[in-house]
């Protein structure tokens, strides 16, 4: 299957069930709150979806919400690969990060986690808040990036714009790029972060209205 495909499958799961599962989810936090005793935890839901495809929902627990992160792993010839729907945020994006990528990722972060599961699941939790750009530059067409919200580093790779596509293939830490590359990087993710502020300004009536504040 090409990506095109691979996303048009994964969009039909949350469509039908991965988003109503995640609203769920969502919509108990006030429970979950309670049932950590008031702190911040981490929680890995696995949910096969009747496609048979094998999500793995990790739920971040706070006090003011359930964050959920969507993802699935899968393995060929080379290793683990993962598929990942921002479903924590807006818009919607269908990002697939290669075996070479978390190669890159565990060297040059120097974790010693062998189990590539848990290596996974090490990126994802550490970065929750992944926000990719697509640039164009002269002889550099369809590169993309995201910098980490854990402010390690930037994931690179290509945009595909036939099915608004973020393919990442090499992660490079922060000892590689130049003080322009980190001041860029600072720069596109502060914007986005006003945007997420803005957006949540306006929920936020809303929020305190479910937790019992007004």
């Amino acid at each position: 299957m090409t990506l095109t495909e691979i996303k048009r499958a994964l969009l039909f799961d949350y469509e039908t069930e991965l988003k109503s599962k995640i609203n769920l989810i969502q919509h108990q936090h006030k429970s979950d709150w309670i049932r950590c005793k008031k702190k911040e935890t981490l929680t890995t839901i696995h949910f096969e979806t009747k496609t048979k495809n094998k999500w793995r929902l990790l739920v971040q627990t706070s006090q003011y919400s359930n964050q959920v992160l969507s993802y699935l792993c899968f393995y060929d010839e080379v290793g683990i690969n993962v598929y990942y729907l921002t479903t924590n945020l807006a818009p919607l994006a269908f990002l697939y990060y290669n075996t070479h990528f978390f190669k890159r990722y565990r060297e040059r972060m120097k974790l010693n986690i062998e189990k590539p599961e848990d290596l996974i699941k090490h990126f994802i939790k550490n970065n929750i808040f992944m926000v990719p750009h697509a640039q164009e530059n002269e002889g550099e067409k369809g590169r993309v990036f995201t910098r980490m919200d854990s402010g390690a580093g930037l994931g690179l790779g290509i945009y595909h714009e036939e099915g608004d596509i973020f393919e990442f293939k090499t992660f490079v830490d922060l000892s590689l790029l130049t003080e322009n590359q980190k001041k860029k990087m600072n720069e596109i993710f502060l914007e986005y972060f006003n945007k997420l502020m803005i957006a949540y300004e306006k929920r936020l009536p809303n929020i305190m209205h479910k937790l019992g504040l007004r």
